[in-house]
């Protein structure tokens, strides 16, 4: 397993959203539309532009990501 990110590229994460609409990458807790409760969401990371997009049945979101040390 690695122990780091890579300074470049992408990293896919794919998590169920629950009722309380609260996912959890790399630490973070990130609260999501009504839209993605009950599915699952499949989560990118770009590393370079810390962007993390999210993805769903037809919804998505996009929003900053601050990586942590």
């Amino acid at each position: 397993m690695p122990t780091e990110l890579p300074r470049r590229g992408v990293v896919e994460f794919v998590r169920l959203v629950r009722s309380d609409r609260v996912v959890r990458i790399l630490g973070a807790r990130i609260t999501v539309p009504e839209a993605f409760v009950h599915r699952y969401l499949s989560a990118t990371l770009h590393v370079r532009t810390r962007r993390l997009v999210l993805d769903s049945e037809g919804s998505h979101l996009e929003i900053p990501f601050v990586l942590r040390p």
